[in-house]
C-alpha cells in the first residue's frame, strides 16, 4: 500500500499549491454582464467541490486511519470554513478559508438579486437549497468519519461524502431532477449556441 499513502501524500501537496479562495467576489455588473458574473461565481463554487471531492477520494484509498482521518478533517474545514465549530487549523495550510456551506446558504439571496422570471428564479432556488442540503449531508459524514475507529467505518462514512459532494456538484448534462452546481451554472448562464440570456442586467 505504499504507492497509495505515495499518491495521497503527492496529491494533497499540488492540491495545498493549487488552492484559490473562489466565489467570495464578482465583477462589477455591466449590461449584459450579469450571466458572466454568474458564471464566474458559480464556476469557483464547482472548482472548490472539485477539490473537495479530491479530498473524499485521498480518504477512501487512504492505507491508515490517521491519514484518513486528516483528509476527512480537511474536508470538514471546507465545508464549515474558517471559524466553524469543527474547523482545525492545523490542518488547513491554505489558511482562512470560506466554507462551502456558507457559500451554498448565500446563494439563496444572491439569486433573489438577479433578474430572472419567475420559473427560472423558483428552479435555482430550489437547486441551491439542495446544494446546501447535500453539503451539510457531506458535512455529517465527514464528521462521522474523522470519529470513527474502524479504518473501513470510517471509509465508508467517505464513500459518503463524495456521493453527497458529486451530488452537490450536479451534471450537467445529465438529468437536472436534484440540480447541482453546474445545473444551475447551466440554467443561468446560456450556451452560445442557445442565444440570448436567461439573466437579464
Amino acid at each position: 500500500m505504499k504507492w497509495v499513502r505515495l499518491a495521497c501524500v503527492m496529491m494533497a501537496t499540488v492540491l495545498t499549491g493549487a488552492v484559490v479562495v473562489l466565489g467570495q467576489t464578482e465583477p462589477a455588473q455591466s449590461p449584459g454582464g450579469d450571466a458572466k458574473a454568474a458564471e464566474v461565481r458559480l464556476e469557483g463554487v464547482a472548482g472548490r467541490l472539485r477539490q473537495t471531492m479530491t479530498f473524499a477520494t485521498l480518504a477512501v484509498l487512504s492505507p491508515t486511519l490517521s491519514d484518513q482521518r486528516l483528509h476527512a478533517q480537511r474536508i470538514v474545514n471546507w465545508l464549515e470554513g474558517t471559524g466553524g465549530r469543527h474547523f482545525v487549523p492545523q490542518v488547513s495550510p491554505e489558511g482562512e478559508i470560506r466554507g462551502l456551506i456558507e457559500e451554498a446558504q448565500a446563494l439563496v439571496p444572491w439569486l433573489g438579486g438577479r433578474a430572472l422570471d419567475q420559473p427560472t428564479r423558483e428552479q435555482a432556488l430550489f437547486f441551491a437549497k439542495n446544494i446546501k442540503a447535500f453539503l451539510e449531508l457531506a458535512l455529517e459524514s465527514s464528521l462521522s468519519a474523522v470519529s470513527q475507529r474502524h479504518l473501513d467505518q470510517a471509509v465508508n462514512d467517505m464513500r459518503k461524502t463524495f456521493a453527497y459532494l458529486s451530488a452537490a456538484l450536479g451534471w450537467e448534462s445529465g438529468p437536472a431532477y436534484l440540480g447541482g452546481v453546474l445545473v444551475l451554472m447551466h440554467l443561468l448562464v446560456p450556451s452560445p449556441a442557445e442565444g440570448g440570456a436567461t439573466t437579464g442586467s
